[in-house]
C-alpha cells in the first residue's frame, strides 16, 4: 500500500502573498513541513502540489534545489491538482496538508493513518469538527474516496477544497475525527500561516524549540505560557474549514 503525503502549496495569498517560502526563524514552511514527515513511520512519499501558474515558478525552483517531488497542476481546482497528482503516482492513500501549517504533528498524523487502515475508514481528519488549534490541519483518506468526490464534486467553490467534499457523503463513506483533548480544544486560537503576524509567532515557537522535534502539546502549551506571543495574532479573523 502507497500512502504519499500531498502538500499543497501556492505563492499566491490574498492577505500573504508568498507565505509558503518566507523564512520561520531561518526556514521556510514547506521545508519545515517536509523535514517534519521525515519522522512518519507511515508515509512512503512526500510531493508538493503546486500549480502551472508562471508565480509558482519559485516553489518548482526551491523543489529542485532541495531535492523535494513536486507536481504542478490547476491553480484554483485544487480537487482536480490533488487528484491527478494521486492518480499520477498510483497512490492508495493520501495524507493531505496544507503549506501553511508548519507545524503538523506527526504522532498524530501516523494515528489517523493507523485509524483509516486498520478500522477501513475512507476519511480521516481532525477538522470535521474543528477542536485543535487552527494549525494543526491533516486530512487521510483513500484513492478511491478522493477519486468519488472529484467525480462527483460540480464547477465553483467546492473544488478549491479536497477532503472536505467528503463530508457531503456521510452516508456514503466511513469518516472519523480525531478530537483535540480536554485542555487543548482551543479551535480559535491561530497556529497557521495566513498572515504576517501569524508569520511571527511562528518564528517564535521554532525559535523557542530550536531543531529540536515538537508535538502540538508542546507547541500549545508553550504559547499558553507565553500569552505575549498569542496577543501578536489574536485579532486575525480565521477561515472556517471547508468553505470557499
Amino acid at each position: 500500500m502507497s500512502i504519499t503525503a500531498i502538500i499543497q502549496a501556492r505563492m499566491s495569498s490574498t492577505r500573504f502573498p508568498g507565505k509558503v517560502l518566507h523564512s520561520l526563524n531561518g526556514k521556510n514552511s514547506i521545508q519545515h513541513i517536509v523535514d517534519r514527515l521525515k519522522r512518519s513511520v507511515n508515509i512512503d512519499n512526500v510531493i508538493i502540489a503546486t500549480t502551472t501558474n508562471p508565480a509558482d515558478e519559485a516553489i518548482v525552483q526551491y523543489c529542485f534545489e532541495h531535492n523535494i517531488n513536486f507536481y504542478r497542476g490547476s491553480e484554483d481546482n485544487v480537487l482536480d491538482r490533488v487528484y491527478k497528482c494521486a492518480r499520477t503516482l498510483e497512490v492508495d492513500v493520501i495524507v493531505d496538508i496544507t503549506a501553511d501549517c508548519p507545524f503538523v504533528d506527526i504522532d498524530m498524523l501516523d494515528e489517523m493513518v493507523t485509524l483509516l487502515n486498520v478500522y477501513g475508514y475512507d476519511y480521516y481528519s481532525n477538522v470535521v469538527e474543528r477542536t485543535w488549534p487552527d494549525g494543526f490541519d491533516i486530512q487521510v483518506y483513500t484513492f478511491k474516496t478522493l477519486e468519488f468526490i472529484w467525480g462527483k464534486t460540480p464547477p465553483g467553490p467546492h473544488q478549491c477544497h479536497t477532503g472536505w467534499n467528503v463530508l457531503k457523503y456521510d452516508k456514503l463513506f466511513r469518516i472519523g475525527n480525531l478530537d483535540a483533548p480536554k485542555g487543548y480544544r482551543l479551535p480559535e486560537m491561530g497556529l497557521t500561516l495566513d498572515t504576517r503576524e501569524d508569520a511571527e509567532v511562528i518564528s517564535k515557537v521554532f525559535e523557542h524549540f530550536g531543531d529540536e522535534y515538537f508535538t502540538a502539546f508542546d507547541c500549545i502549551d508553550f504559547v499558553l505560557s507565553h500569552p505575549e506571543i498569542i496577543a501578536i495574532n489574536e485579532n486575525v479573523e480565521r477561515k472556517i474549514p471547508g468553505e470557499g
